[in-house]
């Protein structure tokens, strides 16, 4: 049901109850991709137990390196959105990386296991900033109604999150891996069609295109930053497959980035009045908070997942859709 506002109002782009439409292409987006996302995780630890016969130290070990990887990425896959990308090019590099990850994913030996984490944390760099930072844009003039479009964009990562394990697991578990390997790429496939159907009917605006510098420069110029770019990121596969091989030296790599972060931050602190020290502080304390729940949290698809696999009566469920 399509809303008209009085025109001192209205926004620049078409609204569907009350919000921009692209929103809500942006919310099945978001929707596949973290189905393809929690999908492939529910079934994770049990693959590499069950089928590659890693020991629970090792299975751990790899998810946790996976896992560290997946949340630093978005960091730096930001950085490039804002400075070189935009936010639609970096969705739309991030999506196709994540979903020749989740296909590399149904083949079952472990080259391209170490491969396809490696890709997935690559893409979920590039995607998983920029499309929230997306939905944030296109409210540009409806600032009283972001906060609920952010709501609403949140269900669709939580419905996603909630169906991945009911189905993928199951799938997994009783037909075969690649199975449900298979479906959670399937979904990621379906979120990069989504976004691209709501990008090409214009439904975002100007919003996401290129930086406003980057539009200054030549074309060549441009082209030359965008392949360094893409370069990298493809440079970047290997060694994240490396570091989660090589996942028991891990532990130096975070201490090396902490100390980095650390530095960084007195650096910042130190150069700015005490109400703005203050206020630092206060997100300082938060970013500690939530990397102790996002911590306690993972464990729902590693360690618990484990548990429930041989110290449960499942019954309705198997171990992998307990995540």
């Amino acid at each position: 049901m399509e809303t008209t506002l009085p025109n001192g109002d209205r926004p620049e782009l078409p609204q569907l109850f009350g919000h921009p439409k692209g929103m809500f292409y942006l919310f099945f987006a978001e929707l596949w991709e973290r189905f393809s996302f929690y999908g492939m995780r529910a079934l994770l630890v049990l693959y590499m137990t069950t089928k590659l016969l890693y020991s629970d130290e090792m299975s751990l070990g790899v998810y946790a390196a996976y896992g560290s990887l997946v949340y630093a990425t978005p960091i730096i896959g930001g950085m490039l959105a804002d400075r070189i990308l935009g936010y639609r090019k970096s969705i739309i590099i991030g999506g196709i990386l994540m979903a020749i990850g989740h296909g590399f994913m149904t083949i079952e030996n472990s080259f391209f296991f170490y491969t396809s984490l490696a890709i997935i944390i690559v893409g979920n760099g590039f995607f998983k900033p920029n499309i929230s930072s997306l939905v944030g844009a296109i409210y540009t003039g409806q600032d009283e109604k972001r906060e609920s479009g952010f709501t609403i964009f949140y269900l669709g990562v939580n419905l996603g999150g909630m169906l991945a394990p009911l189905l993928c697991a199951w799938l997994g578990m009783k037909y075969g891996w690649h199975y449900g390997f298979g479906l959670a790429g399937l979904g990621m496939v379906l979120g990069i069609i989504f976004f691209l159907r709501g990008m090409k009917s214009g439904l975002f605006g100007e919003h996401g295109k290129l930086p406003e510098e980057q539009e200054k420069v030549l074309p060549a110029v441009y082209r030359k930053k965008e392949f360094t770019v893409i370069l990298l990121a493809l440079i970047s596969v290997p060694l994240f497959a490396g570091i989660i091989y090589f996942h028991q030296y891990e532990h130096w790599l975070v201490l090396v980035v902490t100390l980095a972060v650390a530095l960084v931050l007195i650096k910042i602190l130190s150069g700015v009045s005490k109400m703005e020290r203050d206020r630092l502080m206060v997100v300082v304390y938060f970013t500690i908070l939530a990397t102790l729940f996002w911590a306690i949290f993972e464990q729902a698809g590693s360690s618990l997942t484990l548990f429930a696999d041989r110290n449960v009566n499942l019954v309705a469920l198997n171990a992998a859709q307990t995540n």
